[in-house]
């Protein structure tokens, strides 16, 4: 590249160069014209003088020569330059339209994606908005199902009554559960999903979990079990909602698919440091999943074949929540299947192993006659042979299994007295349980203690085996404590648990109200909520004025005194929220006598308990409420009013 500095050195020495040439050349002809010709050839420095000037114009006549031809080298390579500089400014001028035309697009796209984000806002907000109302409009009337059934529970019932009862409050429970589903899609759409980490009984859960499904499950003469390894913590710091919920509605899922055989939930786990990882399988032998279908199993609103919708119904919704959940939980979701075989859905989970938050009813200290004995086992399915095995195991009871009654009869004519328990099944393959038991009756006077495993469906079998002296018939699916307090009260004078426990605070609740005195104002437009919190106040030991609406609980407030008011959100004429602001903005009512306000809500959006606190409410309690959640608010309530009156005396 040409060296612009040096051109112009090169310039600048040429110009001086021409330039003392022409002065010496000057002088020359100076000299000539002064001295004249003839004088300057007598002097010799004269014509030596000259003939310098002379040569010196020659050599700068060539260097002349030699800078110009560098000139227009110089010249040649800066008007290349300047295509190539004209050729980059057209390229800069074309990046930069460019530019403005990326920026103008841009634009155009923030702006268009801006609109997007407040459509979706508003979209999103009409969602919660739905949901908010739909939660509330399902929670109300299952508020008076699960309150009276939870008040049922407290009465005087026998065991077949305690667990119809119990269905009915699990099956309640469940529907609250589907109601959750929706809202918790909602939360995994925008990232706001939670889960608890509390210590609860794992294998419970999942036997609860398993309950929801059994009726349906042995409508169609399925089998349902649950096989939960020894290798596996029973009691886990965890989310128990998020478990049961997904594996409700895997096992919900197989059992809709399957026409016969049997559904099982096997429990695994490995310990890695504190925590375990978890896994659970369950597998059904229903109609399986084709390969090329696997990939729309965990899309939202999607079906394996749309043509199932009509047969099996389904929103194409429990899948995507369920794998969700399990990730959020620390694991996985997965499925095997082979088309007309069966599937297994796998997830998992990972927890910390803790000590047993309560006792569970199985003490082997405290029921050692149990050890030792010897059963025979007559069941046809050999998941549920193996389950048994596991419990009779565990507790260090010897047995012999048969699976129906040709080799029962043959068991008990090789020795029938070493058995001290026979367990069996109402559905055997050859015959029924039944009539294995008076068929041993008729030759063995002694037969020994008999469990048998029934459900709901057979409910007409109970009452022969009644007259058959059966000691025990357990609802399926094999639960483990309910058949150790059976057995163990089998061999003891005084049964060990064998009936469900009255619940020991039921006397003490009644006196609840008298140690801690509040007045009570219930607002509540519903009915049936009426009639379950004022029967639950009153277990309690508690009376309340009832206000049907907002108007009319303003009314009462103003005059009547009341530490307490349960207040419904939605009500007819005036709802909870302005009937709240009216009364703690009343000038008529000092601290130490206005009422604390509680809310009976059933809504369960952040926005709506939002609006409760900026009305000035004390605090929340989520319908459908236990007895135990109210006790605690009203204990709360009491000692909050007492700690005012303390105060104001002080």
């Amino acid at each position: 590249m040409f060296d612009k500095y040096t051109h112009h050195r090169r310039i600048t020495l040429v110009a001086i160069l021409i330039a003392s040439s022409f002065s010496i050349a000057i002088i020359a002809l100076s000299l000539i014209a002064f001295l004249g010709l003839e004088q300057m050839i007598q002097n010799r420095a004269y014509v030596v003088f000259a003939a310098a000037a002379v040569v010196l114009a020659a050599g700068v006549s060539g260097l002349i020569w030699v800078v110009g031809h560098h000139l227009r080298q110089a010249a040649t390579q800066l008007e290349q330059e300047n295509i190539i500089l004209s050729e980059t400014n057209y390229k800069l001028i074309t990046e930069v339209a460019t530019f403005k035309e990326s920026a103008e697009n841009l634009s155009h796209t923030n702006q268009k994606l801006a609109e997007e984000r407040d459509a979706e806002i508003r979209n999103s907000a009409l969602k919660s908005e739905f949901l908010a109302n739909m939660s509330h409009e399902i929670r109300t009337p299952m508020t008076g199902v699960l309150g009276m059934a939870d008040l049922l529970s407290d009465t005087e019932l026998d065991e077949e009554q305690s667990g119809f009862v119990g269905t009915i409050r699990n099956s309640g429970e469940s529907l609250l559960t589907i109601i959750n589903d929706i809202l918790d899609f909602s939360k995994i759409e925008s990232g706001k999903m939670e889960v608890e980490k509390v210590p609860f009984n794992l294998r419970r859960g999942l036997e609860e979990a398993m309950e929801l499904v059994a009726h349906k499950a042995y409508d169609k003469n399925v089998e349902i079990i649950l096989n939960f390894h020894q290798s596996s913590p029973e009691w886990i710091l965890g989310d128990v909602t998020r478990v049961k919920q997904v594996a409700t509605n895997l096992m919900s899922n197989a059992v809709k698919f399957t026409e016969a055989g049997e559904v099982s939930v096997t429990v695994t786990a490995q310990q890695f440091d504190q925590e375990h990882l978890i896994q659970f399988a369950v597998k059904d032998s229903g109609i399986g999943i084709p390969e090329d279908r696997m990939g729309r199993l965990f899309q939202s609103f999607s079906q394996v074949d749309s043509s199932t919708t009509r047969l099996f119904g389904g929103t194409g919704l429990g899948l995507v929540i369920s794998k969700r959940m399990a990730e959020i939980m620390g694991g996985n979701m997965w499925v095997e299947s082979v088309e007309g075989e069966g599937s297994t859905f796998y997830f998992s989970i990972t927890g910390q192993a803790v000590p047993p938050a309560d006792k569970d009813g199985i003490n082997l200290e405290k029921t050692p006659w149990i050890k030792g004995k010897t059963a025979l086992i007559v069941h046809s399915n050999r998941t549920s042979q193996v389950v048994l095995k596991t419990f009779l195991d565990e507790w260090d009871i010897a047995y012999d299994l048969a699976t129906g009654p040709l080799e029962a009869y043959q068991q008990f004519n090789s020795s029938p007295k070493k058995y001290d328990l026979l367990i069996t099944d109402i559905n055997l393959d050859e015959s029924n349980g039944l009539e294995l038991i008076k068929s041993l009756r008729a030759k063995y006077a002694q037969l020994p203690a008999i469990f048998m495993f029934t459900t709901i469906k057979n409910l007409q079998f109970r009452e022969q085996a009644k007259q058959l002296k059966i000691e025990h018939c357990l609802f399926k699916p094999i639960k483990k404590v309910p058949l150790f307090r059976a057995i163990a009260s089998q061999f003891v004078e005084k049964p060990v648990q064998a009936k469900p426990e009255a619940n020991p605070a039921k006397n003490a609740d009644i006196a609840f109200g008298g140690e801690h005195p509040l007045r009570i104002l219930l607002a509540e437009d519903n009915i049936v909520n009426q009639k379950v919190a004022l029967r639950t106040l009153s277990r309690l030991g508690y009376t309340a004025e009832v206000a049907s609406n907002g108007l009319e609980a303003v009314e009462k407030a103003d005059k009547e005194q009341f530490d307490l008011i349960l207040m419904d959100i939605h009500m007819p004429e005036m709802d909870g929220i302005e009937a709240t602001n009216i009364i703690k903005g009343s000038d008529k009512l000092t601290p130490k006598d206005a009422p604390m306000v509680i809310a009976l809500t059933a809504g369960v959006m952040k926005e709506e308990r939002e609006l409760c606190i900026e009305a000035g409410m004390d605090g929340f309690v989520t319908k459908p409420f236990k007895s135990g959640d109210l006790k605690v608010t009203l204990l709360d309530v009491f000692n909050q009013k007492s700690a005012q009156r303390d105060s104001l005396i002080i």
